[in-house]
Formats: C-alpha cells, structure tokens, sequence
C-alpha cells in the first residue's frame, strides 16, 4: 500500500516526504527534477569562496605566473571539479566561464585597467579575451571534454575495475 500512494503522488507531481531532493555524486550535486541550476549556484559560491579566501593576496604586487597558478587551483579547478558526471547546458557552461573570468579580472586588481591612448590619457579596463590570454584559461566546455576524456582512459586502463561503470555509459 506505502508504494502504491508514492506512485500516486509521483504521477500528480507532489514531493514525497522524507526524499531527499538533490545528492552529492563524484563532486557535483544531482537533483531528482534532473535540474543543475542549484548545482551552478553551488559552483559559482564556492568559486567566490575560493576568491575571498586569498582577498588580500590578489591586491599584492606578485609576478601574474603565480597569481596565475593560485588562481587556477583556488578559483578555476573549484568551478570544474567533479563536474566531469553532469551533462551541462552551453547556458549553463557560460554562465559558470563567465563568473570565472570576472573573478579573473578582480584578481588583476589595478592591472586590469591598461591605457590604450597615451596622448588622450583614456583608461579602459581590459577585455575578457584578453584576461583569458594573460591568465592561460581554456574554456570550460573544452576543459570538461579533456577532464571526461581522461576518466575515460583511466577507465580503459583498468576494465575489470571500472565495468560497471563502463556498462551504465553504453
């Protein structure tokens, strides 16, 4: 009878209690309604977190290699990891990159304002492509592709581990 009133309750959309609406899977979170949205929030927050972890070391004069480095293990790799399981809208992708980048332009702090006519003495605050080139950033749709491509050679080198896994793909 207890299942016969959840599959009612299914059919008429009403939340079950005591079901958990999201889980944790491999680093991302997935939800019952098959919705990421909460899952980019989450990324976005803890790609912030990241950020005003090293607040003052952003504002320091350092060599941007290492501002480089830092910022892609504080900032860049918290957007992506785990995410190698969610299957992620170009909307979804872009609105993570962008959030990225613009955490990337606060990084540079005052060296993202660059003249661009000496004798007008205008200043303009550099572009996101040229943000990406100083910083080395590839886009994380093309770094979610490389990231997946890896767990599926890791997977092929160990077949017998990683069946199931491999059986639920194909």
């Amino acid at each position: 009878p207890g299942a016969h009133i959840a599959i009612k309750q299914l059919n008429r959309d009403e939340s079950i209690p005591n079901i958990k609406q999201d889980a944790r899977y491999l680093g991302g979170r997935l939800n019952v309604a098959c919705q990421e949205n909460v899952e980019i929030s989450n990324r976005i927050t803890a790609m912030k977190r990241g950020y005003v972890v090293m607040k003052g070391f952003w504002h320091t004069i350092t060599p941007i290699k290492f501002k480089r480095s830092i910022f892609d293990a504080m900032v860049y790799n918290t957007g992506l990891s785990g995410m190698e399981s969610c299957c992620l809208s170009v909307v979804q992708i872009e609105t993570l990159f962008k959030e990225c980048l613009h955490l990337a332009r606060r990084a540079m702090g005052a060296r993202a304002i660059t003249q661009f006519e000496m004798q007008d003495e205008h200043m303009r605050i550099m572009s996101y492509s040229e943000i990406k080139k100083l910083f080395s950033l590839s886009h994380f749709s093309i770094e979610l592709r490389l990231r997946r491509l890896k767990l599926l050679q890791t997977c092929a080198r160990d077949l017998d581990y990683h069946a199931h896994y491999l059986g639920a793909l194909f």
